[in-house]
């Protein structure tokens, strides 16, 4: 699991799943650190869950919306 922790992001929130899981804390932007966890864990499947999904976030900060929500897709597809 990879999740940058941002404003929405809590670990208590997967506490009871911890022990079975890989936890990366890292921006999935970060296109570098994401390859190396690719090549390290090599993951059968791929999950994204929007990240910035709040529309006020999206108007006030368009970039992230568009980096997380739209261009993670097109690297990875």
């Amino acid at each position: 699991m990879v999740d940058k922790l941002s404003y929405a992001g809590d670990l208590e929130r997967i506490k009871d799943v911890l022990n079975f899981i890989i936890f990366y804390k890292a921006d999935i932007t970060n296109s570098e650190f994401i390859e190396y966890i690719f090549e390290k864990e090599k993951p059968d499947i791929i999950v994204h869950f929007v990240v910035e999904s709040h529309i006020d976030r999206s108007i006030l900060n368009p970039t992230d919306f568009l980096n997380f929500n739209i261009f993670w897709h097109l690297y990875f597809a």
